[in-house]
């Protein structure tokens, strides 16, 4: 597996595992938002809200290098 480099918002190069990891779900939070109504028309995002699961992802830090 490649590393690569992470940063931060601010562009601070993220050293630990863990703190890439935050920042990929701060990401992907950003990008998948609930409040954000900017696609679609206000009746797609209303019956797209009745079908919408929470999903859980496992980011459990075991994987080979």
């Amino acid at each position: 597996m490649m590393n690569r480099q992470v940063k931060s918002k601010s562009g601070t190069l993220l050293t630990t595992q863990e703190e890439q990891l935050m920042r990929w779900e701060e990401h992907f939070s950003e990008i998948f938002s609930k409040d954000d109504n900017s696609v679609g028309s206000e009746q797609e995002t209303e019956d797209n809200s009745e079908n919408e699961k929470e999903t859980e992802v496992n980011v459990g830090t075991s994987y080979k290098n």
